[in-house]
């Protein structure tokens, strides 16, 4: 990956993502299994498998595109810094959300 990077910065963000997606997937379980009901908690997680394939799929499409016609690094950083907003905003959410609840 390194050569296809223009700098460093391709390789740091990718990596950061992946150690944030680390960070944050068992912090989810754990709030999933609080929330959601024993008997639902495997059709939850079909339905979360299912968004995360789907997401995948239609992310591959301009990836693809964006590494054939413009470049892998380019490719890259556009997803690493839109998941990474992405999960700050969910971050944002559930935190303001358990703060509400507490207030009750």
């Amino acid at each position: 990956m390194m050569g296809f990077a223009k700098n460093l910065l391709g390789v740091i963000f990718p990596i950061l993502l992946f150690f944030i997606m680390g960070l944050v997937n068992p912090w989810l379980q754990k709030y999933w299994e609080s929330e959601i009901p024993s008997t639902q908690r495997a059709t939850a997680s079909s339905i979360n498998s299912f968004a995360s394939s789907l997401l995948f799929a239609l992310a591959a499409v301009p990836i693809g595109y964006l590494s054939d016609n413009i470049s892998v690094f380019y490719a890259f950083q556009f997803p690493s810094f839109a998941y990474a907003l992405f999960l700050l905003i969910i971050l944002i959410l559930l935190k303001t959300n358990k703060a509400k609840e507490k207030s009750l």
